[in-house]
């Protein structure tokens, strides 16, 4: 286990509060975000180059999230009696109705521009710094390129939800014009490959979660893998050849089961390419058990206090999934026991007197029941901790879809027979030796969707597959046919009033 995961010794509380006294970046985005007299020691600058993660820690597990899951068939918080209904922010996210004031929408994008604000900050400031004299313990090109991947990340996040964006490179208060998104998409692909060979590689030293080679190439190839929506120009091959960087490193591979990158101590992980590092300590919003999970749960993991009761699956997304399928397992369904297995878990809200029996119908968003939509755990739950913040770092990437893209990409452009080769070689896993579903013999693109969403589930990439696969808009469950305007988010309220050179998306 890897305590501080980040900080090299400093804790990220610690390092947020270094920055605390010198900005409001919540109100404006761009400011200056670092005194002069700031670098004293190398510890300082060491603090100010890993200050630019931060804000993806931050923002990822909870808001990130609820907006690109909720807005799914695959996740959604359901009214439960007046429990969940939180001013009907969640039925407003599954039904595609969410206004330009939605503030976990602003949030996405206030820590998007934060981190990009970090970056901006350090690559002004670093080249004018003494590292000899100051006793850095680090590089100086290396610390520089992660800055300019992670703002790349920063803008290949903001370029997915929102179309395009201000470009930022240095720290400005002008309040600056929105950029195309076919813009942003060719300033996240020169800054991504302008710094790749300066990038750690896996296994060089300190390099875990950081911005390394194989996560900015796979970074690379998810903007590839979408560039026909985003820019209107197909880009299978470079997505391909991206791939294919990723695959050749040999530095990644999968791991035996279908659960291990989802486990708590997940740091050993050959899988895992990009992860958000998360622990009880020190990095503590990994709080999913604490979302998914029902009230009385919490006597089956041993936690101390009770969960929300809140995010699900409905019933048409889980029964994407076979029982022969290992996968499957990451849905608790039907009845539910306390620690010892045997003893049930009583319900305590309208189905008081009952036994807690998960039921994957949900009859709709305003009126779920205690024990609606079956519930995810595929990020293993520890045991008996305090509370329920949990160790499992969360994968942004990992080799699983570096071989799916690669396959996708295969299929859509007629090479039905290696993308095949590619999907079983992913699938096998989740199925015995014998069994005759372990392999495809044949897969059309809905198929590959459908696998897509078994193999993916819960880790936020299901938005933009079903963007892609011209999907994203149809009716589903308790959802209508939507506007294709619904592909992209509002630029929140607050940032068109603060910046009159802002225009918003269109359909807002």
């Amino acid at each position: 286990m890897r305590q501080i995961k980040y900080l090299s010794g400093i804790t990220f509380v610690g390092c947020i509060l270094l920055f605390s006294g010198c900005t409001d970046l919540s109100e404006t985005v761009y400011k200056e975000i670092v005194t002069e007299n700031y670098y004293e020691n190398g510890d300082a600058v060491i603090a100010a180059y890993l200050a630019v993660y931060g804000p993806l820690q931050d923002v990822w597990e909870e808001n990130y999230f609820n907006i690109v899951e909720f807005s799914t068939d695959e996740a959604c918080r359901p009214t439960r009696l007046q429990n969940g209904w939180d001013g009907g922010q969640w039925i407003r996210y599954h039904r595609h109705e969410w206004l330009t004031i939605e503030t976990r929408i602003e949030d996405v994008w206030n820590k998007c521009f934060k981190g990009i604000g970090f970056a901006n900050t350090c690559l002004k400031d670093f080249p004018a710094l003494d590292f000899s004299k100051l006793r850095v313990n680090g590089s100086r090109q290396q610390m520089m390129a992660e800055l300019r991947g992670m703002r790349a990340f920063y803008y290949y996040m903001l370029c997915d939800l929102f179309g395009g964006v201000p470009i930022v490179e240095e720290v400005s208060a002008e309040a600056l014009p929105r950029n195309t998104r076919i813009e942003v998409f060719e300033f996240i692909e020169k800054e991504l490959k302008a710094v790749m060979n300066d990038l750690p590689v896996k296994g060089a030293g300190d390099d875990y979660g950081k911005m390394t080679q194989g996560a900015a190439q796979s970074i690379l190839a998810k903007l590839y893998l979408n560039a026909e929506e985003w820019t209107g120009t197909a880009r299978w091959q470079d997505c391909i050849a991206a791939c294919d960087l990723v695959i050749n490193s040999e530095k990644y591979q999968l791991d035996a089961g279908w659960q291990d990158p989802f486990h708590y101590f997940n740091e050993n992980s050959k899988e895992n390419i990009f992860v958000i590092p998360y622990d009880q300590l020190h990095a503590t919003q990994m709080n999913y058990p604490g979302r998914f999970l029902h009230y009385t749960h919490a006597y089956t993991y041993g936690f101390k206090n009770p969960s929300s009761n809140g995010v699900c699956t409905e019933k048409s997304f889980y029964e994407k999934f076979k029982s022969n399928d290992k996968r499957i397992k990451q849905w608790l369904v039907g009845p539910q026991y306390m620690a010892d297995g045997k003893t049930p878990l009583p319900c305590v809200m309208d189905m008081a007197g009952q036994n807690l029996v998960l039921d994957p119908y949900i009859k709709n968003m305003e009126e779920g029941r205690e024990n609606s939509g079956v519930r995810n755990v595929k990020f293993q739950i520890q045991f008996g901790t305090p509370d329920y913040p949990q160790d499992n770092d969360i994968p942004v990437t990992r080799y699983a879809d570096i071989l799916l893209m690669k396959a996708e990409c295969l299929l859509r452009t007629g090479s039905k027979a290696a993308a095949l080769t590619l999907i079983n070689t992913t699938r096998a896993r989740c199925f015995e030796a014998n069994d005759p579903d372990r392999a495809y013999i044949d897969i059309d693109l809905d198929g590959f969707l459908d696998e897509r969403a078994r193999e993916f589930s819960y880790e936020c990439y299901r938005r933009q597959d079903l963007i892609r696969f011209g999907k994203f808009n149809d009716a589903w469950w308790d959802k209508v046919q939507t506007d294709t305007t619904k592909k992209l988010f509002p630029i929140p309220d607050a940032r068109v009033k603060a910046n009159p050179n802002m225009k918003q998306n269109p359909g807002y």
